[in-house]
């Protein structure tokens, strides 16, 4: 069985690594705040990487 904070840490990658990517777009300017649609793209990727999150915790939850 994996240990408790392995399995922690790998159901919340997802989410840290899409925060850290979006953090370093920023501090690169890469993306600017004029960027179209920045908000919506902003909230699909951090709710795409919950929900991946999610998926992981309940497969290794079983």
């Amino acid at each position: 069985m994996i240990p408790r904070v392995v399995r922690m840490l790998v159901v919340a990658s997802p989410t840290v690594l899409t925060m850290w990517a979006l953090y370093a777009m920023e501090h690169y300017k890469v993306w600017v705040p004029e960027t179209p649609f920045r908000d919506v793209i902003t909230v699909a990727m951090l709710g795409t990487a919950m929900t991946v999150s999610f998926l992981i915790y309940t497969r290794l939850k079983r």
